[in-house]
Parts: C-alpha cells; sequence; structure tokens
C-alpha cells in the first residue's frame, strides 16, 4: 500500500520561478508528493480528468493571482507593469507535460513541440471559451477550388484541426501572447479566477441555467464553431459524454 505524505503546495506563490518558466523549487517539491500528480494515468484511481482538476484548481488559480498583482506595478507613465507573458504559458504547458508524464522541452525539444498539448492546457485555462481560439481547433472544409464545402443543409462544413501539427503551437502561442492581457479574466464572487472545471459546480447552483449549443458530431466534419472550445472542454471534463475530443496525453486516444 502506497504512503504519501503531501506536502502542501504554495498556493501564494506563482509556480513558475519569477517570470521565467522555469518550475518553482517549493512547487516542484510540493507536486513531487502529490500522488495524484505523480502518477501515470490507470495507476489506481488516477485518471485524466483528475489530473486536470488538480491542474486547474490549484496550479491557474495561483499563478493568475500573481500575475494580477504584478499587474499592479505601474511605471512613473501611468503604464502597467506586468501583465501575462509568454514565459507564462511556457510555464503551464511544462507542468502539464510533467503531469502527464510526457517528454519536456528540455529532453526533446522537438517532440515537445509536436505533442499537442498547448490545446490540452488552453481549453483547460482562463482562456478555454475565448472565441479568438475557435480557429486553431477547427478549419473550414475546401473544395479543389479553395471554396468552402456545405452539408446537405447548407451549412458550412468544418472538421476537427490535428493538434499535434508542430504549427500549431506557435501559431497558438503567438495569438495568446496577443490576447491574453486584452480584457479581464472572469471570475467567482471570492475573486479566484473561473475555469471549466467550475461549470459542473455553477450549474447546480443555478435554478435555471442557460442553454448551451454543443455541435454534433458529424464523422471527419463539425458544422458549427461558435461553441467549439467549450465543447471540447465539456468533453474533456467528462460533461458532454458525445462531443469528439482529440487531448494531447500520450495515453488518449488517437
Amino acid at each position: 500500500m502506497d504512503t504519501w505524505r503531501p506536502y502542501p503546495y504554495p498556493l501564494q506563490k506563482s509556480p513558475m520561478e519569477g517570470t521565467t518558466a522555469q518550475h518553482e523549487e517549493e512547487w516542484l517539491h510540493a507536486a513531487s508528493t502529490d500522488p495524484t500528480f505523480v502518477h501515470p494515468l490507470g495507476h489506481k484511481s488516477i485518471t485524466e480528468a483528475l489530473k486536470l482538476e488538480l491542474l486547474q484548481r490549484t496550479f491557474w488559480p495561483s499563478l493568475a493571482q500573481w500575475v494580477e498583482a504584478r499587474q499592479e506595478v505601474l511605471q512613473p507613465g501611468g503604464e502597467i507593469l506586468g501583465g501575462w507573458s509568454r514565459a507564462d504559458m511556457y510555464g503551464m504547458m511544462d507542468w502539464y507535460r510533467l503531469c502527464f508524464n510526457m517528454t519536456s522541452r528540455y529532453e526533446d525539444a522537438v517532440a515537445a513541440h509536436r505533442d499537442g498539448i498547448w490545446r490540452t492546457v488552453i481549453l483547460t485555462s482562463p482562456w478555454w471559451d475565448w472565441p479568438e481560439f475557435a480557429y486553431l481547433y477547427v478549419k473550414t472544409v475546401r473544395d479543389a477550388h479553395g471554396a468552402p464545402q456545405r452539408d446537405a443543409n447548407g451549412r458550412v462544413q468544418r472538421e476537427t484541426r490535428d493538434p499535434y501539427d508542430d504549427k500549431l503551437e506557435d501559431e497558438f502561442m503567438d495569438l495568446w501572447e496577443k490576447v491574453a492581457n486584452t480584457r479581464p479574466l472572469r471570475k467567482h464572487a471570492n475573486g479566484k479566477v473561473m475555469l471549466p472545471v467550475d461549470r459542473k459546480q455553477l450549474q447546480s447552483t443555478v435554478s435555471a441555467p442557460a442553454p448551451v449549443s454543443v455541435p454534433t458530431p458529424v464523422p471527419g466534419s463539425v458544422s458549427a464553431t461558435t461553441n467549439t472550445g467549450s465543447a471540447i472542454a465539456s468533453r474533456m471534463a467528462g460533461h458532454v459524454p458525445n462531443v469528439p475530443s482529440r487531448t494531447a496525453t500520450p495515453q488518449a486516444a488517437r
């Protein structure tokens, strides 16, 4: 029987060392004593959903709180100093890789660049439902002349993009860096950032929640993109069982 003596996560700190993408030492120690973080998928009760819940409930809120505090420092000219930086997202992708026992950027940068973890990260992050990222999840199906193809109902056909395309990580990072600081993140009443894992809890506290439109899967294509991010995030969280999803973890079905 496994005996674990978990060291508490230092929630008052950022999971990264300062403004770098490096793991913060105390966070790294805490993670190494957490069976949910350390054990691979399939070990006893360890599931992908359990690991993603840990990353959302523990890592993202602390990082968001730290970044927000960093934004409060003003330069003499009144410009906000700080905000979300590229290193923050690289650092979180590294935490996801470590949690899922994937090859790190430092072990094999080429392999890590092609592992598709970017999509798992963005869909379990505070930006999970931002429409700016929708085109990274699906693409329009076009005919030989470059015109959009339509289904029997006249709707433009779209198909899921392959997250393992190594060009998409760079495209995602460039877009995220451009938009991450453009508007405030949604928060709970207690000030904590809102994440996909919170949706089930929120729905249970609202007597008549607004209906959520989820695209019906069609083999090889989907016909709507408005809620693509929401649908995939829900599938990853186990809320919508019939929405196609391809997570970046190596154990996931391809």
